[in-house]
């Protein structure tokens, strides 16, 4: 790795990407994972709390939440244009394309170069793109996945079918509500920014909660849609830090129930 900068743009890439997976596939670090393991049964007690809440929400209050938001929404039609805009920021388009365009033209600089300070600053910013793409791209995957599997009508079913109509396998967008991949694209993405800027996690969970919302108030989602998309995102990237925090890799291990981002790679 040494003569990088010897090398063409491709096989820079190249060995960057190779030198990544090795450093994130290494065996875990045993001060990490006494940490990590100890936290076991309330990871699953808080898995439990969060199904039994979304099937509460489905059973009970996705009718009422509809109904209430279409009227809302009805009656103030600039409210909803801006929900529209707004749930727009939830498609994982935009991320995957600007998060991998990030991560190409670092991986094929000549950072190699540069005095330590500035190497090590591209290098962060080389972690941080891969990070956000590759864990919005694969729990948008497995979402999209289960949604379809599942195959719960769109609220445009509503007045024929009600909340609870489900469509086994259907693969078909009329029949892929639950959970919302716009949601779990919010959750993903706002989970991964709070992780790499803790400083400012409120305004990304604002922005999750509101992204969130902005697909019920458009007529795409049910509320309980929305719950699991984003707790399903949010834990996807949680546990992917995890995950990395075991390995030593952007983030430390610590008794809190965040990974704390390291200063350095």
């Amino acid at each position: 790795m040494s003569n990088m900068h010897d090398r063409s743009a491709v096989q820079r890439s190249l060995d960057t990407l190779i030198l990544s997976y090795h450093r994130m596939h290494r065996e875990p670090r045993p001060v990490f994972a006494d940490v990590l393991t100890s936290g076991r049964s309330q990871r699953w007690r808080f898995s439990i709390l969060m199904a039994v809440l979304v099937v509460s929400i489905m059973l009970l209050a996705d009718g009422a939440v509809h109904d209430s938001v279409r009227k809302a929404m009805t009656a103030n039609p600039t409210l909803k244009s801006g929900f529209q805009i707004l749930t727009r920021l939830g498609s994982s388009g935009w991320i995957l394309i600007v998060s991998a365009a990030i991560g190409l033209v670092l991986s094929v600089s000549n950072w190699q170069n540069l005095p330590s300070s500035q190497r090590q600053n591209r290098l962060r910013w080389y972690a941080n793109a891969n990070f956000v793409f590759f864990t919005v791209a694969l729990s948008g995957t497995l979402a999209s996945l289960i949604k379809n599997t599942i195959g719960r009508a769109r609220p445009k079913w509503f007045d024929q079918f009600g909340t609870l109509h489900f469509d086994f396998a259907a693969f078909q967008s009329s029949f892929a509500s639950f959970p919302s991949g716009h949601a779990t694209t919010f959750g993903a993405f706002c989970m991964a920014m709070a992780l790499l800027t803790p400083r400012i996690w409120p305004v990304w969970l604002g922005l999750a909660l509101l992204g969130g919302f902005s697909r019920v108030a458009v007529g795409a989602h049910y509320l309980s849609d929305i719950v699991a998309g984003l707790t399903f995102g949010a834990a996807f990237v949680w546990l992917s830090a995890r995950f990395l925090a075991r390995r030593g890799v952007m983030f430390h291990a610590n008794r809190s129930w965040l990974p704390r981002r390291r200063r350095y790679i």
